[in-house]
This record gives structure tokens, sequence and C-alpha cells, in this order.
């Protein structure tokens, strides 16, 4: 059907569905802050909830944490 769509010969349809099934998944990000002691001081709690349905894929998806402080110009914690 993409190939009647667009146009476009076979397997161009193939091609896009498997472009579109590496994409990374489509995640919702909450901040929370759980606890502040002193100013400038708090803790976190960050939850990640997957928006999109999980598809069969051999690629993996990574991410990295970082947490800074834009005064002082330093990362605190990188993960």
């Amino acid at each position: 059907r993409i190939e009647i769509v667009t146009g476009r010969k076979y397997p161009f349809g193939n091609h896009i569905k498997e472009s579109l099934s590496s994409l990374p998944p489509k995640v919702e990000i909450k901040v929370e802050e759980v606890e502040c002691q002193k100013q400038g001081v708090s803790k976190l709690a960050v939850t990640l909830t997957r928006l999109s349905q999980p598809l069969q894929s051999t690629k993996r998806h990574y991410a990295d944490m970082i947490v800074g402080s834009e005064e002082e110009n330093l990362i605190h914690f990188h993960e």
C-alpha cells in the first residue's frame, strides 16, 4: 500500500517500515522533587514511561543521564 500511495516500486514500503522500527521508542519523562533539605540541594524522582508500543527489533537504544549545575559549570553525575 505504501508503494501505491507514494508511486514507488516494491520494496520501498518495506524500507520505510524497517526505518520506522529502528527509531527509538517514545517516552514520557516525569521529574518530581522528593526531598529538599537545604537550598540548592534536592532529591528527585525521575520516571520514564514508554508511550509507544514495543516492536520486534534487534536494535538497542541507549540513553545518558547527565546532572549538572549551570552556575558552576560542573557535571555532578553522568550515567
